[in-house]
């Protein structure tokens, strides 16, 4: 064992005893100048910790601590105090760390308070290499550890801790984590090897690319970039790519899994044909991407320039048999062929004149993903058009400019069978609407001095269809047959088939039309006859006052949700909650049972617009008082956990990612975090003035601590992450307030200080949510 290593890595010891420890402790004693410490392999025990970092206090030199892999089998409950013992040890040293690697520990957010106190101390103001992969930091143990990186740079005067090596794959940061973590990077700008594999940045849009390329932006000294197995998508690709064009020192970037497909790739080629760009690159995966092979072609001939590659790793892409060939060609003809991964003992680099389809190079695309040969023309020609119905696919959508246009039939006068026998429905272009238009003009009275046409008006007036539609023709014949179909239901008119969803029975099923999406179970709405036997005896009594007001609302709930942004159901629902105002107030079980099926921004949004009609329609006390707290109620069901039925929710869904989804959309009308540009919630936050905007702060702000101090005691451990970063972001943002506003006195305004009473209040609350 070297004078300067303590070294018991990879044994599998046990250690839960001072006597477990015994040896370790004393070859520490041994070696008062030892640099390195690695107990990697190992699981400690709190009592066994203890007396390690006692011996550990009189080990100045100490420089690398490496403790991966340490606390397999034990309570979350241990690791933090077992972690506290072996950081005071390192703190009273007055050590010096150059290296701290914590990976694999898996420890998760209650885990990360052990090490906090000793990344903000003196002993890692000279960190370099911090490394915390599969720890499952999510997005609290990711606020943990930014907090404690900044409270070290604050504390060093922004000189110390300026990280080289940065990695944090395999923790559930996703945009949130990302954006924190792009913050404090930014402010360091050392960076030299980042990894932020396996995050999900990007899954819930493209805000936390952004901030990844913020950070990138910052650190022109980058060498090595690993992203694989996030969402990058498309638009992140390119957006990362023009972040590339910057950093000359990058040797090494890792980019598999990310979903860049054709067009992220096509932009990456293009950028790499400049030789300037990427100049020292030796390493670039790209597997998993979706890749056809006129992109792959494309893109090794980008590569001729690059003459330090050593590694090009292309797997798991969508090249085809013949594809795969192709792109061996190329590799020989641009003289790439040895970057491509060896698999199977590739010496022989010299001869590729013979058979190439038996060549051992295939071997690198073993787990291609292209089905046949049948669509290399189309991708070519994809190419061609800017590939740009790669792009199309991937949303699920048609060009425009792709569509056959419809045939004109409006200048023909024709009986409704000769339509159908000359225009038969076998035809290519044959289209409803035509076909609707066609039999308009005959079923439509004429005008002027035209002759009345020949055919007769069925029930259904302009044809077939026509009662499917939003404006029937209205006539005694009509309406008797839409009556008998679809009655008058409480929530509103259902004119046809498709029309939107209803609360009266239809032939379709209690609620529902015939593409009308599931609705939660509730006690079944009277029947058609009892409707009408209630009008027949109450004559024309609104038959909304016969309907159960809990069940009303929760049907206008779910049409507000299923259409958000139609303002007639919205109004209905403010009508039916001001009219049942007084005998009334819907618990969250029950609203929950309906937003838990909906996206939370959705139910979100629904909440916020719900709360700016308090004060601003013609209602009492009472029914405003009313449908405050629905909305209090409906904004709580997105931001907290259904708890009586949390562990099979759990089995579907995370509830975690549900309020942090919930909680991002909140603070993106709160000003606290930016919207994903161009997106809704982005286009109604720029529309508005300053007046109007903190108007609206101050709105959502109230119902935010009336939540709070409504249901403070349900902010338990699945809540807690997301109420944390609403807090946290919040704080900062006063922060920033107040950093602004030190040249100038500003008097803060109403919404100001309900701003900073919430957080106080938050900070109350969540400390009852205690980390062990």
């Amino acid at each position: 064992m070297c004078a300067s290593l303590v070294d018991f890595s990879g044994l599998a010891l046990k250690l839960d005893e001072p006597k477990d420890v015994e040896k370790i402790i004393e070859a520490i004693t041994h070696n008062p100048d030892v640099s390195c410490l690695n107990l990697s392999g190992n699981t400690l025990g709190i009592a066994a910790a203890e007396p390690v970092g006692i011996s550990l206090e009189r080990c100045s030199r100490l420089q690398r601590c490496l403790w991966s892999d340490l606390f397999t089998g034990r309570l979350k409950s241990e690791i933090a105090p077992a972690l506290r013992h072996l950081s005071a040890g390192v703190m009273a040293s007055g050590a010096c760390l150059v290296e701290l690697d914590l990976s694999d520990n898996a420890f998760g957010p209650n885990g990360v308070v052990g090490v906090v106190d000793l990344i903000a101390s003196p002993a890692c103001a000279t960190l370099q290499i911090l490394r915390m992969n599969n720890q499952g930091l999510g997005h609290e143990g990711c606020r943990h550890l930014v907090e404690a990186l900044k409270k070290g740079r604050k504390a060093s005067g922004g000189q110390g801790l300026r990280l080289k090596v940065f990695s944090a794959g395999r923790n559930r940061l996703e945009n949130y984590g990302a954006n924190l973590l792009s913050q404090v990077f930014s402010d360091m700008g050392s960076l030299e090897e980042v990894s932020l594999y396996q995050n999900g940045i990007g899954i819930h849009g493209i805000e936390g690319v952004n901030s990844i390329v913020k950070m990138l932006e910052s650190n022109p000294g980058l060498r090595v970039l690993n992203l694989s197995d996030n969402s990058l998508t498309e638009k992140g690709g390119k957006a990362i790519t023009k972040a590339l064009c910057n950093l000359s020192h990058l040797e090494e970037l890792h980019l598999s899994d990310c979903l860049l497909r054709p067009s992220g790739v096509i932009a990456l080629a293009r950028a790499l044909e400049d030789p300037e760009t990427l100049p020292n690159i030796r390493v670039l995966n790209l597997t998993g991407n979706e890749i056809n092979r006129s992109t792959g072609i494309s893109l090794i001939l980008s590569l001729g320039n690059k003459s330090k590659l050593e590694l090009l790793d292309l797997n798991a892409n969508e090249f085809g048999a013949d594809g795969i060939q192709a792109i061996i060609r190329t590799l020989d003809s641009v003289g790439l062929l040895h970057v491509l991964p060896s698999r199977s003992g590739l010496n022989d680099r010299g001869d590729t004149n013979g058979d190439i389809e038996e060549s051992p190079y295939a071997s690198a695309f073993d787990e291609d993903q292209g089905s046949g040969d049948e669509q290399d023309e189309g991708d070519v020609d994809d190419e061609d058009r800017g590939s740009g119905h790669d792009e199309v696919d991937d949303y699920g959508g048609y060009e425009d400019d792709d569509e056959e246009e419809e045939p004109d039939y409006d200048d023909e006068k024709e009986s409704s069978f000769n339509t159908v026998q000359e225009r038969p429905v076998t035809k290519s272009n044959f289209s409803f609407r035509a076909l609707s238009d066609a039999m308009g003009d005959v079923s439509s009275p004429s005008t002027g001095k035209e002759t009345a046409p020949s055919v007769k008006p069925g029930p259904f007036g302009r044809g077939l269809f026509s009662a499917f539609g939003s404006s029937p023709v209205n006539n005694t014949e009509v309406g008797n047959a839409r009556s008998t179909l679809w009655p008058t239901n409480p929530v509103g008119p259902a004119p046809g088939l498709f029309s939107q969803l209803t609360s009266a029975g239809m032939i379709f099923g209690k609620g529902q039309h015939l593409f009308s999406p599931p609705v939660p179970s509730g006690p079944p709405v009277s029947s058609p006859v009892q409707q009408s036997q209630q009008v027949t005896n109450t004559g024309a009594t609104d038959l909304t006052s016969q309907v159960d007001p809990v069940q009303l609302v929760l049907f206008q709930l779910q049409s507000c949700l299923t259409d958000p942004k139609q303002a007639a159901p919205l109004d209905r629902l403010i009508h039916t909650l001001s009219q049942k105002s007084s005998r009334m107030v819907l618990p969250l079980d029950k609203i929950q049972s309906v937003a838990q099926n909906t996206e939370p921004e959705n139910v979100v949004r629904l909440a916020l617009r719900i709360c700016r009609h308090v004060g601003h329609t013609n209602l009492t006390q009472i029914s405003e008082d009313c449908v405050q707290c629905f909305a209090v109620n409906l904004l709580a069901s997105a931001l907290i956990p259904n708890v009586p039925c949390l562990g099979a929710y759990r089995a579907a869904i995370s509830d975690s990612s549900r309020t942090t989804r919930a909680a991002n959309c909140v603070l993106v009308h709160l000003g606290a975090i930016k919207a994903e540009k161009g997106s809704d919630d982005d286009l109604e936050v720029r529309q508005l003035n300053q007046s109007t905007w903190e108007q609206r702060r101050l709105i959502y702000l109230s119902t935010l601590r009336q939540l709070v101090q409504q249901y403070g005691n349900r902010l338990n451990d699945t809540a807690g992450p997301a109420w944390n970063s609403i807090r946290f972001l919040l704080s900062q943002k006063a922060e920033q307030r107040q950093t602004d506003d030190s040249q100038v006195t500003k008097i803060p305004t109403e919404a100001d200080r309900l701003q900073d009473d919430l957080v106080t209040l938050l900070e109350s609350q969540l400390a009852r949510v205690q980390i062990s």
